[in-house]
């Protein structure tokens, strides 16, 4: 297993994973994250390297480690200030990196157990607000339909 930079590993991706979709998710999910942690550096954990097999080629990612955080599925109540800064961390998802989640859940946030932080993973279904063409009021009134759904408080 080797871990590359960034930069040098994701231009070989198409020819270094054979898995078919598979990798073309990897790809997604690892441009997607990229483009969320430079967006937004405050909610998205940063992107690290690549991971890769001799074999396999690309098979994951690392990214930074939050320190003293649990998923949000972990917290016993999701109250009023909590919530707003789930709020606040999805808002600047869409409007300062221009990504819509599109699957996002309690599994998917990290809380910082002293609740001076939310973060946000795993983009493996998140998309591009920049492109042309995509429904992009569709994907903001999904990310909120889903956390609404999920924090059990009326949200935007």
């Amino acid at each position: 297993m080797k871990v590359c930079d960034f930069p040098a590993g994701i231009a070989e991706m198409d020819d270094c994973n054979s898995a078919g979709w598979a990798a073309k998710m990897t790809q997604q999910e690892i441009l997607m994250h990229q483009q969320a942690a430079a967006g937004a550096p405050s909610i998205v954990p940063a992107f690290l390297g690549l991971v890769t097999e001799p074999s396999r080629g690309v098979i994951g990612f690392l990214s930074q480690f939050i320190d003293n955080a649990v998923t949000l599925d972990s917290v016993p109540h999701v109250n009023s200030t909590l919530n707003d800064m789930v709020r606040r961390a999805v808002e600047k998802l869409h409007n300062e990196a221009r990504v819509a989640h599109n699957d996002l859940h309690k599994e998917n946030m990290l809380v910082k157990r002293d609740g001076s932080g939310v973060f946000i993973i795993d983009f493996e279904h998140a998309v591009d607000l920049r492109v042309r063409g995509l429904d992009l009021a569709s994907s903001i009134a999904s990310d909120n339909l889903i956390w609404t759904r999920f924090s059990g408080l009326l949200t935007p």
